[in-house]
């Protein structure tokens, strides 16, 4: 018999309560526009700035992880503003609805790099692709064709 204990295991930030509330506000706002659409949204318990994934991760690994993690990154209270709701990887093949982030002392980006290099020398997967701060709003199965987006959002910066 074959046992395997993989899980799913994200470093993410959390966000303030009142950002979460505003995209909570912004989620239905959202949906209300697209009611025919299959549009898998975010719980707003779940709403987060993620940093890195792993879609497969052993045990043993995550110790390891979270302290390299703790002894590697100095996170300190910093400034970021929600920007834009966009999608990925496209407009005309929307399969992320997300909202950009604007991080004027690119706090976000050395983060991100740290996060990069530990995954390397833990010889773990990550990302390849440039690091593009968002926040996902929801996921769609399907094609869909056009999303309506009406709502602007506010620029408003939190920490």
């Amino acid at each position: 018999m074959l046992y395997f204990n993989h899980m799913r295991c994200f470093i993410a930030i959390e966000l303030p309560q009142e950002i979460k509330n505003y995209l909570e506000d912004t989620i239905y706002q959202l949906d209300k526009q697209n009611q025919n659409s299959i549009i898998k949204w975010v719980e707003t318990e779940n709403l987060h700035l993620s940093l890195g994934f792993i879609e497969n991760i052993e045990d043993n690994k995550i110790k390891e992880l979270i302290s390299k993690l703790n002894t590697s990154l100095d996170i300190n209270e910093f400034i970021i503003s929600l920007d834009r709701v966009s999608f990925f990887p496209s407009k005309l093949n929307p399969k992320v609805i997300k909202v950009n982030l604007t991080d004027p002392d690119q706090k976000l980006s050395v983060y991100f790099k740290t996060i990069q290099t530990i995954f390397k020398e833990l010889d773990l997967p990550f990302e390849s692709r440039p690091f593009s701060p968002h926040i996902t709003l929801g996921r769609i199965k399907r094609k869909i064709g056009h999303v309506k987006l009406i709502r602007e959002l506010e620029k408003f910066p939190f920490k």
